[in-house]
Formats: structure tokens, sequence, C-alpha cells
């Protein structure tokens, strides 16, 4: 299924095919980044059982796009590792 995003996006999936969340908690999580752009994303996780934002953890998650200048004639710059953080 195609899932079209902004440059920058950060599209946070599951690592890994589970059949449940009991027997198979989250341990990994895979960040897809639509380049083009920088980006950030809050990745909230609760434990499931009460809606107490005391039992939840929140990790912020920013991507930053550098470009570098391309000494070939005519040519736009072109985008440089990226690191996300």
């Amino acid at each position: 299924m195609p899932v079209f995003v902004k440059s920058g996006s950060i599209v946070p999936t599951r690592t890994g095919k589970v059949t449940n969340d009991v027997q198979n908690p989250l341990t990994k999580a895979t960040l897809t980044i639509a380049q083009g752009a920088s980006g950030k994303y809050d990745l909230y996780e609760d434990n499931g059982t009460t809606t107490k934002a005391s039992d939840s953890a929140t990790t912020g998650i920013r991507y930053t796009e550098r470009t570098v200048p391309d000494t070939s004639c005519g040519s736009a710059p072109q985008p440089a590792r990226s690191t996300a953080r």
C-alpha cells in the first residue's frame, strides 16, 4: 500500500512481524525518513494498561538534512549524509 508523506516526515514502524504485543513487546522500531527536508517527531509510548501520563514515555527524534554543493557544472546541490538522533 503506498503511503504519501511530505519531505522530512519521520514514520516509525515496528521492526519484524509479530502476532501480538503481549508475547512480543516492542523492543525495536524502524524509522523511515522522507528525504528532502529536516524533520522532527515525538514517539509516544504508553504501557498499554493505563492513561496516566506518568506511566508513559516520549522520545524526541530529530532529523537534520544537509546539502553539499555539487562541483559539476549546472547541477543542483545534492543531499549529504543525514543523521537521525
